[in-house]
């Protein structure tokens, strides 16, 4: 049996193991024993004996209290009627109400039911907040608020406690008569003295869910984390962070790409408040674009994706942006190593209206610029991003937001070199509360990445070039919160896109570059999404979810016509191009689309330890055109079209979730399989810059990745931390490439370690350190050489069969607080942070070049980016 066939099977035996899942899961709801038929003859007034004779004749047992069932004639002769039937000829009317439970069934008195809901926000800022946590005391019910700080539970009327919880804030206590349907807004105070204990916390909950939550590989990384650990280069990121946890790598020492469980960087799915970003870094990807001073959550799923998202089939990152202060107004901001960032906020009608505007820039243009030799000083390295939001509550059940983000980066090289790239996203958004159980959410957004290059190695070659993509989209997020047991969300999405995949103009009038413009491509998608989740018994829950995508090309373009069906293939170029179709703008002209299927369980196996499983399916339609593993500003993106498929991943995952003393200890120990069909990758000096013709350029294939998720940590008490290990594989399978041999990725690693510590001295002193280790990615080294005309060139045997040597580093940091004022409202605080303590030099890549003792010989030179690196970091706010 070959190993294609092996994992056909093991994903059709995998696929039947979930099918199975599901059909026990629909079993368990439908045959009750309520369900259970019989033949009975009854005729008594005695209630005790009627009920003896039923649960004789139904083989069941029944609790019931004799005073509250009514004093009526029990008469019945049926020759075949079940149970729930049964009762109904009894009790319908009556004031009396029957279920299942433990094997038995229940009597009691009918209840009415009633819907408490409502929004909870900062006492201080008015901001609403997400994930806080609303408990029955004494009971395992509750829910958590939405992303937009709504709640519902619907509970029989009665009495109850309410524990309302949430991380850094004060608990709150309040006793409800729920004896009607109420709206209650609950406003939260921060507690400034409350230990930042948990840095990572499980998207459901911030205590013990994480075992009962149902999704697994979700995280939320709380607006503080990044500031709690060693910056580099003075900057706090909270990319880096996730690096830090199980299944997430960077790619490349020091960057902030994203290679999740075993997927490419162009596979994750990134959102500022509901707008899509392309890429997300500065610097060439050694910082992302995300100011922790605008942050208020980022939602991280790497495992069961919810069925609301798509497009990506590794990911999803879904950044929210903080709102700002309806009450006061303040200003904040940092100054450090690299950059220097400010933020101000207040109402613009107080109580109802807020505004929050941030920016940074960097300041190493203006070292540079002070330098007196005229070959530096004409150099540029520099970047900047803006962030506004504005927030408007328009009643108690609807609001208003606008949030924006402008990104700049540009490197200059004296007059021969000069690029410039960023990202420009815009959401508007409404939030309305439909009625006590309904939530809508209705988001119209854009987005905009672009690149512009200017390139003057020789005069007579001189040229400039640019590219960009546009995206404007509009959706609706429904929730339907049927009762704390069962909850319905939908929605759809439709958006359009424009590629311009670029142009190119002479720089100069010596210049014997001629313009050439490659026409853009325009496509339009539209998804829609069901998820239901029901808590099915006691220790059994599941969220089912289908999700159905379309994509489309249309016009105005031009496709290619090919003499040979198998258009994308080692053997097709140009030469096999015979005709040409043109297409008027809005004809659609190629179609692809399919469905999405989610499930994912939860059995628990105690009070304290679950299994989960979960299976998810994802298509994605553009693909990023990069033949690095480090994500660069003249990478392109590129639709599928008639020749290139989309992207089908489908990924499968169980894990053991298991909480100690208290909640103060957290394991989990996941295992995953993903596999991925229609993966591309680029034929030997593939010409990917003004080609629209790609489809000649490319090869395609499947891709696998499999792995052992570890993590254990501490988050309650002065000393807080984890542990995380992941053991991996990720590997292509592309015909044409590696001599038709599958061959690991570029950014495949076999373990990866992080430890990762913070210590709170006091309320005035924390101390943080991180470790990591990551076994040497997969690279390619030639195995000889051959002179072509007069050139050395490198011969390579293989794709990616060698190794880098390990990565490995120590990072430090200390924090000091200062608060300037009584009422805590002013602050200021230092970091520094040692980037790389034992300064260890980490390779990044090797240049192969002749050496300058002996031509006739080749050497290979260890590139290494950063040793030791001191930085600071002073924040304030007041």
């Amino acid at each position: 049996m070959n190993l294609n066939s092996y994992y056909i099977r093991l994903i059709t035996i995998i696929q039947i193991f979930i099918l199975s899942l599901i059909t026990c899961s629909y079993t368990l709801q439908a045959q009750t024993i309520l369900d259970r038929t019989a033949s009975i003859q009854v005729n008594t007034s005695d209630k005790n004996t009627a009920i003896k004779l039923i649960e004789k004749k139904y083989n069941t047992s029944i609790i019931y209290s004799s005073d509250i069932l009514p004093n009526i004639s029990y008469q019945a002769n049926f020759k075949s009627i079940s149970l729930n039937d049964l009762f109904k000829h009894f009790y319908e009317g009556k004031d009396i109400t029957w279920k299942e439970k433990n094997n038995s069934i229940v009597l009691v008195k009918s209840q009415q039911f009633y819907t408490l809901n409502g929004k909870i926000t900062d006492v201080e800022s008015g901001e609403e907040l997400i994930g806080v946590g609303i408990l029955i005391k004494g009971t395992n019910t509750g829910i958590t608020s939405n992303l937009y700080g709504f709640y519902s539970l619907t509970l029989p009327k009665d009495k109850y406690n309410l524990y309302i919880s949430y991380l850094g804030y004060n608990i709150k206590e309040k006793t409800i008569n729920l004896d009607h349907n109420q709206r209650i807004d609950f406003s939260l105070k921060p507690n400034s003295f409350q230990l930042e204990e948990i840095l990572v916390t499980d998207k459901e909950s911030e205590e013990d869910l994480n075992i009962s939550g149902l999704q697994t590989g979700t995280f939320s990384l709380k607006k503080n984390i990044a500031k709690q650990m060693p910056s580099f280069f003075g900057e706090n990121d909270p990319i880096k962070a996730l690096h830090l946890l199980p299944g997430v790598q960077s790619g490349t020492e020091g960057s902030t790409g994203l290679f999740v469980r075993g997927g490419g960087a162009d596979q994750n799915l990134i959102l500022i408040d509901e707008a899509p970003v392309l890429n997300p870094s500065h610097f060439f990807n050694f910082f992302s674009i995300f100011n922790t001073d605008i942050l208020k959550e980022i939602d991280f799923s790497k495992g069961a994706m919810p069925a609301m998202y798509g497009t990506r089939l590794s990911s999803v990152l879904d950044v929210r942006m903080r709102e700002g202060n309806y009450h006061d107004f303040g200003v904040s901001g940092g100054i450090g190593s690299l950059s220097t960032k400010i933020a101000a906020e207040g109402p613009i009608k107080k109580g109802s209206s807020s505004f929050i505007v941030s920016g940074r820039r960097t300041y190493t243009d203006l070292f540079v610029k002070a330098v007196p030799n005229n070959s530096l000083n004409a150099n540029a390295l520099y970047f900047y991003d803006l962030n506004l939001k504005l927030d408007a509550k328009l009643s108690k059940k609807n609001k208003l937001s606008l949030s924006s983000y402008l990104g700049r980066d540009r490197f200059g090289f004296s007059d021969i070199y000069d690029v410039t790239w960023g990202n420009q996203t815009a959401s508007l958004r409404w939030n309305s509360i439909i009625s006590k159980k309904f939530f809508l959410n209705t988001t119209l957004y854009g987005s905009y990445f672009r690149t512009r290059s200017n390139v003057a190695l020789q005069e007579e070659f001189a040229y400039s070039s640019r590219y960009n993509v546009r995206q404007y989209g509009f959706k609706q997020n429904m929730s339907w919160y049927i009762d704390p047991n069962h909850q319905i969300d939908f929605g759809y999405d439709a958006s359009r896109q424009r590629f311009f995949f670029g142009e190119v103009q002479p720089l100069t009038e010596n210049s014997l570059i001629n313009t050439r413009t490659i026409s853009p491509s325009y496509t339009r998608e539209l998804a829609a999404y069901i998820s239901y989740q029901q808590e099915i018994a006691d220790k059994l829950a599941i969220i089912f979810g289908i999700r159905y995508s379309q994509y489309d090309n249309t016009g105005p373009g031009v496709l290619y016509i090919y003499d040979t069906d198998d258009v994308v293939s080692e053997s097709t170029s140009t030469d096999n191009i015979i005709d040409t179709v043109e297409y008027k703008r809005g004809e659609r002209y190629n179609t692809f689309s399919g469905l999405e299927p989610r499930v994912s369980l939860r059995y628990f196996l105690t009070a304290k330890s679950s299994i989960k499983m979960a299976y998810h399916r994802t298509m994605q339609y553009i693909n990023l055109l990069s033949n690095t593993n480090v994500p660069s500003p003249v990478d392109m993106w590129a639709p599928v079209n008639p020749y290139i498929e989309p992207q089908i991943g489908d990924q499968y995952s169980i894990g053991y979730f298991r909480n100690f003393k208290n909640n103060t200890y957290e394991f989990s120990l996941e295992g995953y399989y993903k596999n991925m069909r229609n993966q591309i990758d680029f034929k030997p000096q593939a010409n990917l810059l003004l080609n629209d013709h790609l489809e000649t350029e490319i090869l395609k294939g499947d891709a696998r990745a499999y792995g052992m998720e570890l993590f254990f940590r501490k988050k309650k008490g002065q000393f807080t931390g984890w542990i995380s290990y992941t053991l991996s594989k990720a590997i292509r399978d592309i015909p044409g490439i590696n001599n038709n041999n599958p061959y690991p990725t570029s950014y495949d690693r076999r373990h990866n370690i992080s430890i990762v510590s913070n210590y709170k001295v006091n309320k005035h002193v924390d101390i943080s350190a991180n470790w990591v280790f990551s076994s040497g990615i997969a690279y390619s080294f030639p195995v000889g050489k051959y002179e072509k005309d007069q050139f050395i060139v490198p011969y390579y045997t293989s794709r990616n069969g060698f190794r880098l040597p390990p990565v490995h580093r120590l990072d430090v940091s200390a924090t000091f607080y200062r608060k300037m004022s009584a009422d805590m409202k002013n602050e200021s605080s230092f970091n520094f942070s040692i980037y790389n303590l034992y300064s260890r030099k980490n390779t990044y890549a090797y240049i192969f070049r002749q050496s300058e003792e002996d031509r006739t010989k080749t050497e290979a030179v260890k590139l290494y980016l950063f040793t030791l690196l001191p930085s600071f970091t002073y924040n304030f706010k007041f």
